[in-house]
């Protein structure tokens, strides 16, 4: 394979209706603290992780690479109850895999790593009688280092935006096909942009998970499976 190839192209609403037989055809989403910093993944790929979470209705959420929680906050907003686990790379703590490829990773990422402060930090709560947030729950760790024992087959989605690293992405693929259920829902962040992802993603699908479908999402950088533990 090579370095040209890129994952079949999906749109959001075709990968819902194909791979979820309660597709809703209408459906609201909610936002908090849109604004886009350097890192961010941008507002309309919010909109399709959104979209996913409502559409699948997950009861537990993982997410690997808080980086300053906005993604984090507007996934917990649709899923309107359940629990988000969120999991950053503690401030100047060693990796067990290399960060990204190269060491090109821009200053402006590598200085949020170990932020405390995130945005859904002392989020306000709802008032009684409105439905509540997913609750969050953040995690330090090297996304390399999570006991698999403790969460095996939990989630029932998982977004993965940790390092770019082709060694990382790959460690944490084969993390998301060990936590997410059967049936659940896997997305990966950044697709057609660091090479170390992209490289990743075209292997696994093509050499370790090939009994799955990994598509590249229309107008994002975002590629999305669903998990299928019956065989690889």
């Amino acid at each position: 394979m090579d370095d040209t190839y890129r994952l079949p192209r999906i749109d959001l609403i075709e990968f819902c209706k194909s791979h979820n037989i309660k597709f809703k055809e209408h459906f609201a989403l909610e936002f908090d603290k849109i604004a886009f910093i350097s890192g961010n993944i941008s507002f309309f790929e919010v909109v399709a992780l959104a979209t996913l979470i409502v559409q699948f209705v997950p009861e537990r959420v993982m997410e690997l690479g808080t980086f300053n929680g906005r993604t984090t906050l507007n996934m917990a907003l649709n899923m309107m109850g359940g629990d988000i686990v969120t999991v950053d790379l503690p401030k100047d703590a060693p990796t067990k895999l290399p960060l990204a490829d190269g060491k090109n990773e821009p200053d402006d990422e590598l200085g949020f790593i170990g932020l405390t402060d995130k945005l859904f930090t002392n989020y306000p709560k709802r008032p009684a009688g409105y439905i509540q947030i997913a609750s969050i729950q953040q995690i330090w760790s090297d996304s390399a280092l999570i006991d698999h024992d403790i969460y095996r087959d939990h989630f029932d989605f998982m977004f993965v935006d940790a390092s770019h690293s082709y060694e990382n992405c790959g460690n944490d693929t084969a993390t998301a096909f060990e936590l997410v259920k059967q049936g659940g829902i896997i997305a990966w962040h950044d697709y057609n942009g660091w090479p170390g992802v992209t490289k990743a993603l075209n292997h696994a699908a093509h050499h370790i998970h090939t009994n799955t479908k990994f598509y590249w999402m229309h107008d994002t950088s975002i590629v999305v499976a669903m998990n299928n533990k019956r065989g690889r």
